[in-house]
């Protein structure tokens, strides 16, 4: 069973989808760009209580047969070159990262309905 490391937005998020997302025959992909931005919001104060969970990222991740997608060159090119107002650095690599390896990307935020990318949320 997976745990999800206790964080209220995953726990809100799995109650509307849980099933899809806790499927287990689903391959869940993490991006490193993730990982970077919730380890900034922690630092400058945007993510309370979670310092401890950083320290765990990679056994949270692992324990729930999640899989790491990396950053690679491609995805930098590809997020760099973008034609889009929107500056975010992390929110162009998910997109790069969805459209070049095809996956749909877990995120409400209205920014990404301007790129040709599938959006599950």
């Amino acid at each position: 069973m997976r745990s999800y490391g206790g964080l209220p937005m995953i726990r809100n998020f799995l109650q509307l989808h849980g099933k899809r997302i806790g499927n287990e025959s689903n391959e869940v992909f993490v991006s490193a760009a993730s990982a970077w931005g919730i380890a900034i919001k922690t630092r400058i104060g945007k993510l309370k209580g979670i310092p401890h969970l950083l320290k765990k990222y990679n056994e949270l991740i692992v324990a729930d047969d999640f899989l790491h997608l990396p950053i690679t060159h491609l995805h930098c090119l590809r997020a760099g070159s973008f034609d889009w107002e929107h500056k975010d650095p992390f929110d162009r690599m998910l997109a790069s990262q969805s459209q070049l390896e095809k996956l749909r990307l877990v995120s409400r935020d209205p920014v990404f309905q301007s790129f040709k990318i599938s959006l599950f949320w």
